[in-house]
């Protein structure tokens, strides 16, 4: 299953849709996303904005005619009963707030998984884990002591002075190498990152972390995206165009 996109994106992607120009089909297209998904996105949106004016002292009537949205569909929405997934993660944030407090308040993500998986024997993701304890407001103690290194000076020009953000996709791609170690040895992943979709766009893999190792993956991100020429597009703001 695909990692559900963050909310950053999905706000970002219903903006860009309602746009006076814009067409849903073209944007989701755009993004990588399938239309009927961002049309739910849409609607979802809308549904919460009739909430918060309800909230407010809106007349929910009112609000739903302006936002276009259907009064039975946003009560049977309000009304709806919580899912068997909601109330799975209501019971288990529960436990986890509980191996937190016996462990006064010194366990994160890594202990309370292992708790609930070699202790507990409850079948469930670090993940899912990371994120309830998030949810409660609960963090683990680290005694780690962290050292402070003076960064390396640029070999090369910093095109985007540090600001990773883009108007649009293929418009700012960054690349990093990752180091795995097997029972054959280490093994190095370079991927490209699409810094406004946040989507892998190309990647390769090799024993070695020679230039080839990044270069094999940017061309497997040009082949796959195929961007505009650069001078047939306009820059961003802040961002710089891969070539």
């Amino acid at each position: 299953m695909p990692a559900p996109h963050p909310p950053e994106f999905r706000r970002r992607a219903i903006d860009l849709a309602r746009q006076p120009d814009a067409s849903v089909a073209q944007v989701a297209k755009d993004l990588g996303i399938s239309e009927s998904g961002l049309r739910r996105w849409m609607a979802q949106d809308d549904i919460r904005l009739v909430q918060e004016l309800a909230a407010d002292g809106f007349d929910v009537a009112v609000a739903c005619r302006v936002l276009k949205v259907s009064r039975s569909g946003y009560y049977e929405w309000r009304d709806r009963p919580p899912s068997n997934r909601d109330l799975e993660d209501a019971y288990l944030a529960n436990t986890i707030v509980d191996i937190h407090q016996m462990s006064r308040c010194s366990y994160g993500t890594p202990r309370v998984h292992a708790e609930l998986r070699l202790g507990m024997g409850v079948r469930v993701g670090r993940k899912r884990v990371a994120r309830l304890l998030r949810m409660t407001g609960r963090r683990g103690i680290s005694h780690r002591h962290k050292r402070r290194h003076r960064p390396a000076e640029a070999v090369h020009q910093d095109l985007v002075q540090r600001r990773f953000v883009a108007a649009g996709p293929d418009l700012l791609w960054c690349t990093d190498i990752t180091e795995h170690p097997t029972r054959a040895g280490k093994v190095y992943c370079a991927a490209v990152l699409d810094v406004f979709t946040r989507q892998v766009v190309g990647w390769s893999i090799a024993d070695h972390m020679r230039s080839e190792l990044v270069v094999d993956a940017l061309q497997m991100a040009i082949w796959r995206r195929r961007p505009a020429p650069v001078a047939a597009r306009r820059a961003p703001r802040h961002g710089h165009i891969p070539d």
